[in-house]
Formats: structure tokens, C-alpha cells, sequence
């Protein structure tokens, strides 16, 4: 990134040209132009216009990022130590890009130009420009039926009008182009839903309208056997007829939305190969579904019965879905086999092999490796030692392994396996989690809706908690774990209590005013039924990554305040978003399995 361009410079060459002749107007495709022309100048020696069009080829270059409100713009390729452009580099030419606005036409460039002014400037004049030339942008996309670049310009113009207060006016406009919108792409599904959810996202439009027509894309998506598209568009008439206070519909909404995954399940069932596997998931989402909304009790009844018959047909298919577990002799390096693994498939199946990477330390590996070195090192492990916190201070000596007392020699043994499993964690994420993540990101870009199919309907999450989960598993996928530990803690806990109050575990103890209080994990993780369910090893990993003070304690930590800014941006932190998102996709095995039992 140069700072020698001037606004000088951009009326010496008809730059503009490189783009006019452009029927795909975005920055992607200017981007490549921009740097083939200055390719195109490099055997002159004209070097004013190499820097003009490196100068644009860069501010073009940048790669959106709006779901972060801290860096809505990321270098569009970053190879080690070398990069693209970013935000930072145009802080020195910022002159320059204010006066450069109004000499474009094309709105597509203006937007971005007016965008980058505004986020390193912040002044509201250039948000104000950039949302008007995004709702330009949309509408030149719209024309030519690109319709997911465009649905992006538009909702980032109305992030920006949310950022500077939400105008009425610039509502009603945005309201109005949606609207229109609408009226000529009424057979589009995707344009529709997007469009429609901003609507409701931005609290206007009318609730008699679009709880009906929600309703009836739902109903022709189900028609062209698009189940995916129906439960989602049966979720948001939901979402429209509670605006309405309708409860009833809502209800209805909800139960048909529900239904869609037993269609599911039929459709998977007519393939020529069909997998009774995927099938039985389907159906204990639609069980899953209906027991939320207070569905019949004959129809749940009649899909534990399909669910149970699935799982009998699906025994076959287990050699398929064997997931290989790790070890030494079988592996010299970790970290190629952990991208191996992940690499060329699907996100969706890149995301269910990465969340059984690695395992949960066990138990009784631990256990017998620390009775094996107390008796080679007696001196070692019998001397007590301490824990201290951040600034310090003592908070837990640890006891020796050399007592008489039975209580004190199993918890110096316990203490010594939390240490050890620390160390496990350790190794299985800088060896398989971490590389097989940068892999799957390398492959794939992870975005928040991509997530919230898995967080839907799962047994593990309650209701109304999905997007919290789908926005803590998503910002570990793009590391910002400071994001996903302050997210995904709190609703690890809640699962954990809401996993024991459906099994029967769990029963909300009264105090001595007989009003019932919320055990805390602190409690839950020691739970026997909670252990029956989810399985020592993975308990176990549970209490020394939250709540042992002799392993991680990262729940009470930062229940505290007790972890520093680099502190969410260690092993420990990255550990929890992975092993949530092991539990959000494992725990459905579980509820599988216990259903299967029950019958």
C-alpha cells in the first residue's frame, strides 16, 4: 500500500474504464482488474500509474467481515509473515479517499470507498454515503440476479443505519426497496427468506402480511419436497404470528416445522442407498421439535417407534461412521493427520469429523499412569504442593500421595490426574484440534448460518439458546475465543442443568424459604447421573477444564474476573469451544441411544 497517491493521480487515468466495461459489478472482480492493468503498465516506466491501480486493486481487495464490528474488513489473503491489504494501511491516505468520493459514479466502489472513510473516521457524513451507495449496489446486483452479493449489500446498509440510530427514514427507504423487491422475485426462495428476516430484524413491516406469506413459501417449499427451506421458513411465520400475539398459530407453525425433518427422513429413505443413520437423526429432531411445542403424545410415541426401528436397520451402517482414535504408533505427525481428516469434504461433514478429533482424556489411563510413577518416584509424588492464582496468592494445597488417610491419598491421586489431564488437553489441541481447524477455515468459509442447523432442534440445547451457541461456536471457528469463552461457558452450564432436569437428574433444591435456587456447575459436574450420560472420560474433562482447582477452573475464573486478556486466547479457552461443540454434535448420539434404551 502506497502513500505517494494522490487525488491528483486518479484524474491523470481513466481508471474508471477498467470497471465500466464489467457486467458483474463487485469489488471481488474490480480487484483482479485493477491488478491486471498495473501488470499490464509494468514494462513502462510510468510508475504514477502502477500506484494508481495498486491503490485500488488494494482498498478493492479487502474481504468483508461484517459480522465483527472491530475489523469488518480482513486482508483477502494472508500467506505467513506476507499479506493483502487491510484497514490500517489507508490511514495515512485517508485525504485522499475522502476527496476521491465524489468523482465515482459507480456506486459498488463508492460504497466501499465511503466505508472504509467511515470506519476509520467515523464520520457519520461518509456512513451516510456508503449506506446510500450500498442500496445502489443492491439494486444493480438485483438486475442482473445476483442475489447473494447483493443481499449482503443490504444488510450491511443496514448495519450502518443501526450504528447511527436507526432513522426512521433510512428504514422506511430500506423497507421500501425490500418490499419491491419482493414483489418482482416472488418465486426466488432464498432472495425471499433473507429479505423478509431483515424485515423482521429491523421490527417494521406488517405482521398480517408476512405471517402469511411466510406461511405460504413454506407450504410451496414443502410442495417441491425442499424440507430445508420449509422448516426455516415455517420458524420465521412463527416468528411474524408471535408479533401478532397469535399463540395458536405459532404453536402450528412450530409442530409443522417439526414435521419437515420426518419428511426429511422420507426423502432420505427413497435414495438408492439410503442411511438409516441420517434418518434416525431426522427423526429425533422432529421428536426433539414436538416435545417442545407440547406435540401430541400419540404422535411422539408413533416417531420413538420409526426412531427405534431406524436404529436397528442403521447397526449395519456403523462401519462407516467408525471415527478413528489417534495414537502414536499409528501416526508420526499429529498435525498432518488431524488435517487429513477434514480435508476434501463437505463443511457440514468437515465440522461432525472435527468435533471427534481428539477425546476426552481417560480416566483410567490417567489413574494407572500416576500409581505407575508414584511407585517409581515416591519422593516425588509424595511431596504436597500448592495452587496459586493470578496474582500469586495460595488458594489449594494439594495432598500428599504418601497418606494413610484414604480420603487424603484419593484426592492427592485426583489432584495429580487433573494435573496430568491439563496436559493431555494440551497436547490434542496443539497436535489435532488447532491444525485440523486451520485446515477445515483453509477449505471453508464458516459463517453463523451455517451453524444454526446444528444447534436447531438439538437435545442438548434448550430453546431459545441456539443463536447464543451458533455465535460462541462461531467465533472460535475465525479464534476469537476472548468471544466464544464469555458465550459458550454460561450455556455450557445451563445445557448440562437442562440435560439433568430431562433425564430426571436434576431438582432445583429449595433454601430454607422454600424458594428453589439453580445448582451451580460446580455441583452438576459431580452429578452420578450426569456421569451415566455423558460417560466418565467426558465428565472428567469437564470438571478440571471448569470448575478443579487443581486443573484449569476456567468457569470460576471467569465467573471472577480472573483472566487477563491473553488469558482467552490460550489453550484452555480454545479447549472449551471445541469440547461445546463436540457435546452440541455428540450429545445427539446420546439421546439416540437413550431413547433406544427406553423402547
Amino acid at each position: 500500500m502506497s502513500e505517494r497517491y494522490t487525488i491528483e493521480d486518479s484524474d491523470s487515468y481513466l481508471w474508471e474504464e477498467v470497471i465500466d466495461l464489467l457486467d458483474e459489478k463487485t469489488c471481488l472482480n474490480y480487484h483482479s482488474k485493477f491488478f491486471e492493468k498495473m501488470r499490464s503498465v509494468e514494462t513502462t516506466d510510468n510508475n504514477k500509474s502502477k500506484e494508481v491501480y495498486k491503490f485500488l486493486g488494494d482498498i478493492t481487495s479487502l474481504c468483508p467481515n461484517y459480522d465483527s464490528r472491530d475489523e469488518p474488513y480482513k486482508a483477502l489473503i494472508e500467506l505467513g509473515a506476507s499479506r493483502s491489504a487491510i484497514l490500517d494501511d489507508f490511514i495515512p491516505s485517508i485525504e485522499t479517499l475522502k476527496e476521491l468520493i465524489p468523482k465515482i459514479t459507480d456506486p459498488e466502489l463508492r460504497a466501499r470507498i465511503a466505508d472504509v472513510v467511515w470506519i476509520i473516521k467515523h464520520d457519520y457524513n461518509f456512513a451516510n454515503i456508503a449506506i446510500q451507495a450500498y442500496l445502489g449496489s443492491y439494486n444493480n446486483l438485483l438486475k442482473i440476479e445476483m442475489f447473494g452479493p447483493s443481499i449482503e449489500r443490504i444488510k450491511r446498509a443496514v448495519q450502518l443505519i443501526n450504528y447511527l440510530g436507526k432513522n426512521k427514514k433510512l428504514y422506511t427507504q430500506v423497507t421500501d426497496i425490500i418490499e419491491n423487491t419482493l414483489e418482482r422475485f416472488q418465486e426466488i426462495v432464498t432472495l425471499n427468506y433473507d429479505l423478509i428476516k431483515i424485515l423482521l430484524e429491523m421490527e417494521t413491516g406488517n405482521p398480517d402480511k408476512y405471517s402469511v406469506l411466510t406461511e405460504k413459501f413454506a407450504k410451496k417449499s414443502e410442495y417441491n419436497r425442499n424440507f430445508y427451506w420449509a422448516r426455516w421458513y415455517w420458524d420465521l411465520s412463527a416468528r411474524w404470528y408471535s408479533k401478532k400475539k397469535d399463540v395458536y398459530k405459532v404453536k402450528e407453525c412450530r409442530k409443522s416445522a417439526a414435521e419437515t425433518f420426518v419428511k426429511d427422513a422420507d426423502l432420505e429413505l427413497e435414495k438408492e442407498k439410503p442411511s438409516y443413520n441420517t434418518a434416525a437423526s431426522h427423526i429425533l429432531s422432529a421428536i426433539e421439535g414436538l416435545r417442545r411445542v407440547g406435540g401430541e403424545k400419540e404422535r411422539i410415541d408413533e416417531l420413538h417407534s420409526r426412531l427405534l426401528e431406524y436404529q436397528k436397520k442403521s447397526m449395519s451402517e456403523i462401519g462407516t461412521i467408525k471415527i478413528e482414535l489417534l495414537t502414536p504408533e499409528q501416526h508420526d505427525c499429529y498435525a498432518e493427520y488431524a488435517k487429513k481428516r477434514v480435508r476434501g469434504k463437505s463443511l457440514g461433514d468437515a465440522i461432525n469429523v472435527f468435533a471427534y478429533i481428539a477425546s476426552s482424556p481417560k480416566m483410567k489411563s490417567l489413574r494407572d499412569n500416576i500409581d505407575k510413577m508414584a511407585k517409581e518416584y515416591p519422593l516425588q509424588y509424595g511431596i504436597t504442593g500448592v495452587v496459586v492464582n493470578e496474582s500469586g496468592k495460595i488458594v489449594k494445597r494439594k495432598p500428599s500421595m504418601m497418606s494413610d488417610d484414604p480420603n487424603q491419598l484419593e484426592a492427592a491421586i485426583k489432584a495429580e490426574m487433573f494435573m496430568a489431564a491439563v496436559l493431555v488437553r494440551a497436547r490434542n489441541f496443539v497436535g489435532l484440534i488447532e491444525p485440523a481447524r486451520r485446515e477445515l477455515l483453509l477449505e471453508h468459509k464458516v459463517n453463523k448460518c451455517d451453524l444454526y442447523d446444528l444447534v436447531s432442534y438439538n437435545p442438548f440445547i434448550p430453546d431459545g439458546r441456539e443463536r447464543i451457541f451458533a455465535e460462541g461456536l462461531y467465533y472460535g471457528f475465525i479464534g476469537d475465543f476472548l468471544l466464544s469463552t464469555h458465550l459458550l461457558i454460561p450455556q455450557l452450564e445451563n445445557s448440562i442443568r437442562y440435560i439433568l432436569e430431562a433425564t430426571g437428574g436434576y431438582v432445583p433444591p429449595l433454601d430454607d424459604a422454600g424458594i428453589q435456587l439453580e445448582a451451580n456447575v460446580n455441583s452438576l459436574l459431580y452429578n452420578e447421573k450426569l456421569t451415566q450420560i455423558l460417560g466418565e472420560d467426558i465428565v472428567f474433562d469437564l470438571q478440571g477444564l471448569l470448575i478443579e482447582e487443581f486443573g484449569s477452573n476456567m468457569r470460576n475464573k471467569l465467573a471472577h474476573g480472573l483472566i487477563d486478556f491473553y488469558g482467552f486466547y490460550d489453550i484452555e479457552s480454545a479447549y472449551i469451544w471445541w469440547i461445546t461443540l463436540r457435546l452440541c454434535c455428540g450429545y445427539k448420539l446420546i439421546y439416540l441411544k437413550q431413547i433406544g434404551e427406553e423402547k
